[in-house]
């Protein structure tokens, strides 16, 4: 359950911050009401929600692991420990914007959010194909299929942002 939490609120916390980062381009008053509304959503939804799944999602891992300890010789937990140390990584760097975006500062352009917003995707699609394929895991096809699905993804996004542009230009 903490597992899936976590991931929502990562989800939904970039695409927030791509929201926010549009807001502070707008006019006023428009900026400054949905500037406030934004970080109003961010708050509840960092502190409340995806920190805590966070924290608990490692804290029942780490036990499942200390109890069954032999799975930390297994190639895919390797693989998906260090998937989810990456994902702690782009938690904590979550975790900076948040705080840079609670002081109305976008440190990021909005197509680039858009693109951040994607990474949980390749986190999640990765650490479930490694759980599901555990013991007929191939490294090498691992690595296609998310070179694959990132390609894919980064597709569908530029695609998206030249739609976008060419509605906003009529």
């Amino acid at each position: 359950m903490f597992v899936v939490t976590w991931f929502a609120g990562l989800f939904y916390i970039v695409r927030l911050y791509v929201n926010h980062t549009e807001a502070l381009q707008k006019p006023e008053p428009h900026k400054t009401i949905l500037v406030s509304q934004y970080k109003k959503m961010e708050r509840p939804l960092w502190i409340g929600i995806t920190y805590p799944s966070m924290i608990l999602t490692v804290i029942f891992g780490s036990i499942m692991l200390y109890m069954q300890p032999v799975l930390l010789y297994a190639s895919y937990m390797q693989l998906k420990l260090a998937l989810v140390a990456l994902l702690l990584v782009y938690h904590f760097y979550c975790g900076w914007l948040y705080k840079k975006y609670q002081h109305d500062q976008a440190v990021c352009s909005s197509f680039a959010l858009r693109v951040l917003n994607e990474v949980a995707s390749v986190f999640l699609v990765g650490i479930v194909f490694v759980i599901e394929l555990a013991h007929r895991l191939n490294f090498l096809y691992f690595v296609i299929a998310m070179v694959g699905f990132c390609l894919l993804l980064l597709y569908a996004i530029i695609k998206f942002r030249n739609a976008r542009k060419r509605t906003e230009g009529n």
